[in-house]
C-alpha cells in the first residue's frame, strides 16, 4: 500500500488558520469580559457623586434600555375643578374609587386609587387626592404615577425633564398648556439631589416646578414635582430599580 505523504504547504496553512480562529475566539471572550467588567463597574460605581459617571450608568440599565408603552395617561384635571365628588371619579375614570376621606379646615380630603392599577416592587400605583370645599365643589387635584407608565424610559433627571419634556407633556394631559422647553432642570444640582451621610451617595433628585396657567378658562397655580428615588437601586446595586414618579397638582 502506497504511503500518504502530507504536503508541508498545507500543514502550515492550516496551523498558522488554526491559531488565527483561536485568537479571535479569544478576543471575543476578552471583549465580553471587559465589556461586562465595565458594565457592572459603573453600574457600582454610578451612586459615587460622579455626573458622568451617573448619567452614562443609564445608558446601561439593561432592563429599562428600551422606551416602555405607554399604559397610562394623566386624567385631565383641569375638569375636575368646581364638580363634586362623583362627577370628579366619573371625569377620573379607569374605575377610581375613594380609598379615604378626611375633613380638614372646612375641606374635605380624599385620596383616590384605581382598580386596574396597582404598585409592584419597582414601581408606585397611581394616586389621586383631591381637596372638596365645603359646598363640595373641588379646588385642588393631584395625580402621582411612574414616568414609565407615560411611556418614558431610563432617562436621566436631566434628560427626562430637559429633553423628553415630561413636565409639559403631563401638565398637557392634565389640561395645562404650558409652553414646550420653558421647564428646565436648575443649573445647581444641589438643588434637585439629596445624598447619604456620606455626602457621596445619591438617595434622591427631586424638584417641584411650579407656575400658573388658565386651565378651561380658569386662572390656575400648577406644581409638577418629578422624583427619581434611588433608594432600592442603591441596596441593590442595580440602577433599575429606581422609582421614578410625577406629580402633578392644579390648584384654581
Amino acid at each position: 500500500m502506497k504511503k500518504l505523504r502530507t504536503n508541508p504547504k498545507t500543514a502550515i496553512f492550516v496551523g498558522i488558520a488554526s491559531t488565527v480562529i483561536l485568537a479571535v475566539i479569544f478576543g471575543v471572550v476578552l471583549s465580553i469580559y471587559f465589556v461586562a467588567k465595565s458594565s457592572v463597574g459603573t453600574q457600582l460605581q454610578w451612586a459615587n457623586g460622579s455626573k458622568e459617571y451617573f448619567d452614562s450608568a443609564y445608558q446601561i440599565a439593561a432592563a429599562d434600555k428600551d422606551t416602555p408603552d405607554k399604559t397610562l395617561s394623566i386624567p385631565n384635571l383641569a375638569d375636575c375643578f368646581g364638580q363634586d365628588q362623583q362627577k370628579v371619579l366619573e371625569i377620573l375614570g379607569n374605575e377610581a374609587y375613594v380609598v379615604s376621606s378626611n375633613t380638614v379646615n372646612n375641606n374635605t380630603e380624599v385620596v383616590i386609587n384605581f382598580k386596574n392599577e396597582s404598585a409592584s416592587e419597582d414601581s408606585v400605583a397611581p394616586i389621586c387626592n383631591a381637596t372638596f370645599n365645603k359646598s363640595g365643589k373641588l379646588t385642588k387635584c393631584s395625580f402621582t404615577c411612574n414616568t414609565s407608565a407615560l411611556g418614558y424610559g431610563a432617562l436621566s433627571f436631566t434628560d427626562i425633564i430637559n429633553n423628553a419634556h415630561v413636565v409639559e407633556n403631563a401638565l398637557a394631559e392634565a389640561g395645562v398648556s404650558v409652553a414646550v422647553g420653558s421647564v428646565v432642570v436648575p443649573a445647581d444640582r444641589s438643588s434637585y439631589t439629596t445624598y447619604e451621610s456620606d455626602g457621596v451617595t445619591t438617595v434622591s433628585e427631586k424638584y417641584n416646578f411650579t407656575g400658573s396657567a388658565k386651565a378651561n378658562s380658569r386662572s390656575c397655580k400648577w406644581q409638577a414635582l418629578v422624583n427619581f428615588d434611588y433608594s432600592k437601586a442603591n441596596a441593590k446595586g442595580n440602577l433599575a430599580k429606581t422609582i421614578r414618579t410625577i406629580q402633578i397638582t392644579l390648584e384654581s
